[in-house]
């Protein structure tokens, strides 16, 4: 069974500028068995631990960092995670910075989220970093009905970001001073193949791109053909 998301839950972090915590909320109640996921990026002179939360909708099993990634020369970073979903409810998802002693840190940054149903586990992942005007994260194995994930934030002002032909953006941040920008997008395979999803800004700078390949959870389950022995 492939994923499926509900629109209707996507949310982009509340707008702080330089702070040690953003927020965002589902609109509605979140759906036992389905999952949260949240990919952003963000700005600080040193390297800070990322701590992503819910409320008790889906902080049983605890969130999936699947990729954190540090642009050093851009001095970015971003991340994909995910959550499943355990208790029916409303959803807060914090964003906590910290430093290496675990104290909160300021940082400019932004995420989104969004739920979709089924229960996924990570297959693969590709991270890229550039100086153009196509942001890409690289190419990936998929299956039909993979999740592809796809994050891209960047350093430079007055631009905007597209997503890739046949993806669907959950949402983004385009503000660059405000918020270090985040664009987050998705796509569900629909064929057996290799993906290498390209991003396009509307001005060249430096980029960070990361992809993350899903799979539903029933697919790692081999399928075994039966045969009956008789014995004469």
């Amino acid at each position: 069974m492939s994923f499926a998301e509900l629109s209707s839950q996507r949310a982009v972090s509340t707008s702080g500028g330089f702070a040690a915590t953003k927020v965002a909320s589902t609109p509605g109640s979140v759906t036992a068995g389905n999952f949260i996921v949240a990919g952003g990026a963000h700005e600080q002179g040193t390297f800070p631990s990322l701590v992503i939360s819910a409320g008790a909708a889906a902080d049983g099993v605890g969130w999936r960092d699947v990729r954190s990634r540090r642009a050093v020369n851009g001095n970015v970073f971003s991340h994909i995670s995910w959550a499943q979903i355990l208790t029916a409810g409303a959803c807060t998802v914090t964003r906590t910075m910290k430093d290496t002693a675990g104290g909160a840190v300021g940082a400019y940054g932004s995420f989104s989220i969004t739920e979709f149903s089924g229960t996924p586990y990570e297959v693969t992942s590709s991270d890229e970093l550039g100086t153009s005007t196509s942001p890409a994260p690289g190419s990936v194995p998929v299956l039909t009905g993979d999740l592809l994930l796809g994050v891209v934030t960047y350093r430079v002002g007055g631009t905007t970001c597209t997503q890739p032909s046949g993806w669907s953006l959950i949402g983004e941040q385009e503000a660059y001073g405000a918020d270090q920008p985040h664009h987050f997008a998705f796509k569900v395979a629909l064929a057996d193949g290799t993906e290498t999803p390209v991003w396009t800004l509307s001005s060249s700078g430096i980029w960070l791109a990361q992809v993350v390949v899903l799979r539903p959870l029933s697919a790692a389950v081999p399928s075994y053909a039966r045969s009956r022995v008789v014995n004469q």
